[in-house]
């Protein structure tokens, strides 16, 4: 029997669908035109299930595009609606009840916040179980019902969502953009995957999307490891939701998990993921890139030698410092009760965001 045979399930996708669009309503504005083309031209492709490399006919396109944004207009001020089940009610946010629910099917149920708080929510097909690190990650496949931001992957207590449909999507568009910017990593990179131009990617994308979605995994894994911004994450999140600092903090909370003993350029150095490595480094930009700038300059060494002592260096002094920026960012944000949010997010814009400007060697 497939899914949509299921008794309730198809109810439960547009239940959960709804709630994807109501979050999109009530968030896309927020998005920069840039943004907003990127995730809109992603969205409509997994909307009609076209592969990452294919385009839509234009005029359908748009007018989709439309459609969406009438219906956006008509839900932006609806509340978001609990799933209803044969007759019992539950809270969108009550992942436990509803995904035992779906303990018949092979669908698993997500919802969380994503940068500024927006609410996103997503229904997918589970693939496999692993367990690493004393955490639960689900591997993820085709998707049933999501929003339009679409993150790739995302933690929840023990329990580590890596999405594959969304992945691919994502992947495709950055290693084409930086592909064709002609990115030095970036084309040190696809040479490894035998990726030599743009056309070679779709026969290689699943075996690249493979490396790439486990690294995920181990991005989430460094994360749920470190502890250093304990209970004052979300009090950071909601003092200063889109803001500088609030994307200064979500870019120093990567580099950090991404610097853990348990994250992903462990995984990477252990595992000797080459092409990983250049499409990591390649792919680091705004915040992460001014943060990090240890790692593009043993690349530049790496890309020569291939030794990997290089990169442990690198991660290395990358972590100690990440740490201690984050336990400034902590230390100032102890002093609200005192002084006030707005004179603090100046404290923190002053002695942690401004000097990364000041001194990119």
């Amino acid at each position: 029997m497939g899914i949509s045979q299921l008794p309730h399930i198809e109810a439960i996708c547009a239940q959960v669908q709804r709630n994807c669009d109501v979050s999109d309503a009530q968030n896309c504005g927020a998005l920069s035109l840039c943004s907003f083309i990127l995730l809109i031209r992603n969205f409509y492709k997994w909307f009609h299930h076209i592969e990452p490399w294919n385009e839509g006919e234009p005029a359908h396109t748009l007018e989709w595009i439309d459609e969406r944004e009438t219906m956006w207009e008509q839900i932006q001020d609806s509340p978001f609606s609990p799933i209803v089940c044969e007759g019992q009610s539950y809270d969108p946010y009550d992942l436990e009840r509803i995904n035992l629910l779906l303990a018949h099917t092979s669908l698993v149920y997500g919802a969380g916040y994503a940068y500024g708080m927006k609410p996103t929510f997503f229904l997918a097909e589970l693939q496999r179980i692993e367990h690493l690190k004393g955490m639960e990650v689900m591997f993820l496949g085709r998707e049933h019902a999501r929003d339009m931001l679409g993150f790739p992957a995302l933690r929840q207590g023990n329990r580590i969502y890596v999405r594959r449909e969304s992945a691919r999507y994502y992947l495709y568009d950055k290693i084409s953009e930086h592909q064709m910017a002609g990115k030095k990593p970036m084309v040190w990179a696809m040479n490894r995957w035998d990726v030599h131009e743009i056309a070679d990617l779709r026969f290689r994308l699943d075996s690249i999307v493979d490396q790439e979605i486990m690294a995920m995994a181990y991005h989430e894994l460094g994360e749920a490891a470190e502890d250093v911004f304990g209970d004052q994450w979300g009090e950071l999140l909601s003092l200063f939701s889109m803001t500088s600092v609030e994307r200064f903090a979500r870019s120093l909370r990567d580099v950090l998990a991404d610097t853990h003993p348990l994250g992903l350029l462990s995984l990477v150095i252990q595992e000797e993921l080459s092409g990983v490595l250049g499409l990591y480094v390649s792919m680091l930009d705004g915040f992460p890139a001014l943060l990090f700038p240890e790692i593009r300059r043993a690349f530049d060494r790496f890309m020569n030698s291939e030794d990997w002592g290089l990169i442990e260096a690198a991660r290395k002094t990358g972590y100690d410092n990440f740490r201690s920026k984050a336990e400034h960012l902590i230390s100032i944000l102890g002093q609200v009760p005192r002084k006030g949010k707005d004179a603090v997010r100046e404290e923190m814009e002053y002695f942690l965001i401004k000097p990364l400007y000041c001194d990119k060697s």
